[in-house]
């Protein structure tokens, strides 16, 4: 139970920073609007911060279910869901795109590990890990 506890934090943390920092180094603010080549580009580099915060959560937890990483992108939804019932003024594109892409991705970074993990087992059990 700790040790998926930690998983996700972990996990939101490398989301979190890697957010932060996107927004931090290019001088942009999140709730401000932005050209379409800035909104695509920081999109897909969020889901790939997701999906690596979902496979490294689940590989920290090391189970073979879903459990982790569907916390995990229910954390980062819920997050995205707090940002935007905030109140603040602006563009809200980089919350709808954590609540409708990057936390799926964080569930699909776990899946892909829990998938991963199983085969290994398998092949250990099979005897053809060598």
């Amino acid at each position: 139970m700790l040790r998926g506890l930690f998983a996700i934090i972990a996990g939101y943390l490398l989301f979190a920073t890697a957010s932060i920092a996107l927004f931090a180094i290019s001088g942009r603010d999140p709730y401000a609007a932005a050209p379409a080549w800035f909104l695509a580009s920081s999109t897909v580099y969020g889901m790939i911060a997701a999906t690596a915060s979902g496979y490294m959560a689940a590989s920290l937890a090391r189970r073979d279910d879903n459990r982790v990483p569907a916390v995990l992108a229910v954390v980062i939804a819920l997050g995205a869901l707090a940002s935007l019932s905030a109140g603040n003024p602006g563009a809200h594109w980089s919350q709808w795109a954590a609540l409708c892409l990057m936390a799926p991705c964080a569930f699909l970074g776990g899946m892909a590990f829990a998938s991963r993990w199983r085969r290994r087992r398998a092949a250990v059990t099979d005897g053809s890990d060598t």
